[in-house]
């Protein structure tokens, strides 16, 4: 029979488990969020504060939630004025989520 230390048994289950939950959280940036946070923003017709924030936004703000503008003059319907922000708020809570049943599964192992 193989003799291994339980260390490396409970290292290599920790590496899985952070494998498994890397995977899932770049599917969900590069699919659902980078493209999300890239379309939003600036479009050079922005006028006031909003303008002057335009004018400092780097190509690294365009792929983080700095690029995702809440115009608060925006009409308010049944999401509120940026229905943008709730998938960025559903995605975080579907990581969790998975995060948290992988963990319970390997910990029931």
């Amino acid at each position: 029979m193989l003799r291994v230390n339980m260390d490396y048994i409970v290292l290599l289950r920790f590496h899985s488990y952070g494998l498994r939950i890397s995977s899932v959280a770049a599917f969900l940036y590069l699919v659902v969020l980078l493209p999300l946070y890239w379309t939003d923003g600036c479009t050079g017709e922005e006028t006031g504060d909003l303008k002057e924030y335009c004018k400092n936004i780097t190509d690294y703000d365009q792929t983080t939630l700095a690029n995702v503008i809440v115009d608060p003059k925006a009409p308010v319907d049944f999401f509120g004025p940026s229905v943008r922000l709730y998938v960025v708020v559903l995605c975080s809570w579907c990581f969790t989520a998975y995060g948290k049943c992988t963990l319970f599964a390997e910990w029931r192992k």
